[in-house]
């Protein structure tokens, strides 16, 4: 409950909507209400299950640094990640937030 809080807060602080935010092609920021209605509908997987494949993926002593959710222009929506791994690396991750899979994962 207190990471599902947190991730709240964190969406809320950049709630401002992004058009085609970082050159992803992708389109606006879900404000914290709709990325919790979307949960509620069952559209997105809980934030906590992506979590917990970033940390079997990351490693276990890793932290989320940041966590944006978007929409796609070609429909379906994308969590946009910064996690910092034990060893102190930043990786910048894309998760589909349909499935909870690992899109993408790169090192800043």
């Amino acid at each position: 409950m207190k990471r599902t809080l947190a991730l709240l807060a964190i969406l809320g602080a950049l709630a401002a909507p992004v058009a085609l935010a970082q050159g992803q092609g992708w389109g606006a920021q879900f404000s914290p209400s709709e990325a919790r209605d979307a949960r509620k509908q069952g559209l997105h997987v809980p934030f906590d299950e992506v979590e917990k494949t970033l940390r079997r993926e990351y490693g276990r002593d890793g932290v989320l640094i940041s966590a944006d959710l978007y929409s796609q222009a070609s429909g379906g929506a994308v969590y946009d990640i910064r996690w910092q791994t034990g060893d102190g690396r930043l990786v910048r991750v894309t998760v589909n937030a349909q499935t909870g899979d690992i899109v993408r994962g790169r090192s800043d």
